[in-house]
């Protein structure tokens, strides 16, 4: 139900008994229940963290229009803009990073 419903399986219990379609002993027992899944997930999520941050190239991909990024990386291969326009319109830190996102495209 929580996988249709976009919520908590925590917050579908307070509702469920705030509704009294359960009792109060089952509501404790599945509280319990979902609540220890709930650490143990957490905690192995927070063991598996291998970074502190997201994926550079895949968040300029979203903040940038793929029609322009693909024309500026075109004009910039055959010589119709320098590298240095294409990285400012970009809004990229250097050449090297466009050249990692030109390779990506």
């Amino acid at each position: 139900m929580r996988k249709l419903s976009f919520v908590s399986s925590l917050a579908i219990l307070i509702r469920l008994y705030n509704l009294n379609l359960i009792s109060k002993e089952c509501f404790n027992e599945s509280f319990a229940k979902a609540k220890a899944q709930y650490q143990k997930l957490l905690s192995s999520k927070l063991e598996n963290k291998e970074s502190s941050g997201g994926n550079y190239y895949r968040t300029v991909g979203s903040r940038l229009s793929a029609l322009l990024t693909r024309t500026l990386i075109d004009a910039t291969s055959v010589g119709k803009t320098t590298f240095r326009d294409a990285t400012y319109l970009l809004g990229l830190g250097s050449v090297s990073v466009f050249d990692k996102l030109a390779k990506r495209y």
